[in-house]
């Protein structure tokens, strides 16, 4: 950034979340740029940080260590919009549009996810608004909603073996579930039947 008046305009366009459009959460150059910003960000942040311990003369492994919080949320980061990035070119690559449009809705799930679940750090830095976080959350919800036909198809598509899919540890009631506090039989109560038990 050159520190003139249409530089600073510039930043100021890019952080303030009152630019927001109401349309942009659905646009995945949108969702991608979210996730490109955060990992140049935090990549920018870290290396920052290990430079000034380096700096000051601390040793390379106590300096790492200090910085090992930031290290691995920029590994994060990178590997989110690594695999963001490569989700959206193999949509792009599908031929069958019915199986590009549900594939481009489970993209568009997987990156709003991500930042969903790091909404407190988009709003903490200026990228994304309190109404933005929570229209974030809306639309993963409804796209959930919007994929639940297309559950089974997708679970099958991963080809995991009936077998697989009926073990044990899988099973409501199964060994996985008799470590937990609370065992609820063979069968997973309704919502309402755990707000009731809860009290």
């Amino acid at each position: 950034m050159d520190g003139s008046p249409r530089a600073a305009n510039l930043l100021r366009d890019d952080l303030v979340p009152g630019r927001e459009r109401e349309g942009d959460l659905g646009e995945r150059d949108y969702q991608l740029g979210l996730l490109r910003w955060r990992e140049e960000h935090v990549i920018a942040g870290a290396a920052r940080r290990l430079k000034r311990g380096v700096d000051a003369g601390g040793d390379l492994f106590e300096v790492f260590n200090d910085c090992q919080d930031h290290v691995l949320a920029a590994a994060r980061a990178h590997t989110e919009r690594e695999i963001a990035e490569a989700f959206a070119r193999g949509v792009e690559a599908t031929a069958d549009p019915e199986l590009r449009a549900v594939l481009g809705r489970v993209c568009d799930l997987h990156c709003l996810a991500r930042i969903e679940a790091d909404r407190g750090w988009f709003q903490e830095h200026g990228r994304i608004s309190s109404p933005r976080a929570k229209a974030t959350t809306r639309a993963v919800n409804t796209l959930c909603g919007e994929l639940r036909a297309h559950a089974v198809a997708l679970v099958d598509a991963f080809g995991i073996p009936d077998q697989v899919l009926a073990a044990p540890i899988t099973l409501p009631g199964g060994p996985a579930s008799q470590t937990s506090y609370t065992d609820f039989g063979d069968e997973l109560p309704s919502a309402r039947k755990l707000v009731e038990q809860l009290g």
